[in-house]
């Protein structure tokens, strides 16, 4: 979690209308993220697919020709709370430098 909701977890108040989601752009994070929201019932705000956002190639062509920099999710129910991720993050994420194991993250 990042943005707003991560600057109220470390006590300080910000309003903030959105969650703002920072994934590991690779194919098993992603596919792994949107099953995770789909269960929370999120779907993307635009007709693509976890399969389609995994292939990298489709990804920086959206990034390059669409001007692509931000993957929003809607929730019916919840309306007034939608999900983003940055496409790209806007820094360099590193399994190295994460303190939780792959079990930890699903």
């Amino acid at each position: 979690v990042a943005g707003g909701l991560a600057v109220n977890a470390h006590g300080y108040l910000r309003l903030t209308y959105d969650v703002d989601l920072v994934v590991q752009l690779n194919r098993e994070n992603i596919l792994a993220a949107f099953e995770a929201l789909a269960k929370l019932g999120y779907r993307p705000s635009v007709p693509v697919t976890g399969v389609q956002f995994a292939d990298a190639r489709q990804r920086k062509d959206w990034i390059k020709n669409k001007h692509m920099q931000v993957l929003n999710f809607y929730n019916a129910k919840h309306q007034q709370m939608p999900v983003a991720t940055q496409t790209p993050p806007p820094y360099h994420l590193s399994t190295s430098t994460m303190p939780w194991t792959k079990a930890q993250r699903r």
